[in-house]
């Protein structure tokens, strides 16, 4: 994927403060095949954005959410295991037997 012709200006401007970003504060955490994912950095007011592109054939289609993490933290995220919907299930039959609840008053 050609990152000059498909930029990051889906992302202009900082939804925190409303200023541009900078291209220097934008750094391409990963590229696969057609998508990407970045990681901007507000010059004025530090907030941190990550934003996936993928670039299908009726153009790019992106997702972008505020975050605290550092880069290093959002790529060991990526890197680690997928969740399942057996992973999904037991979450939710843990939440209706309140165990999850059960054991955060036990940890506090």
């Amino acid at each position: 994927m050609d990152f000059n012709k498909h930029s990051i200006k889906l992302v202009q401007n900082c939804p925190v403060c409303t200023r541009k970003y900078q291209q220097n504060r934008v750094q391409i955490l990963e590229a696969f095949g057609n998508s990407f994912l970045a990681y901007l950095t507000c010059n004025f007011c530090n907030s941190n954005l990550i934003v996936k592109v993928i670039s299908m054939s009726h153009g790019l289609v992106g997702n972008a959410i505020l975050t605290d993490l550092s880069p290093e933290e959002v790529m060991s995220f990526s890197d680690g295991d997928k969740i399942s919907s057996d992973d999904i299930l037991n979450v939710h039959q843990s939440i209706n037997n309140n165990e999850i609840i059960n054991n955060l008053k036990i940890n506090l």
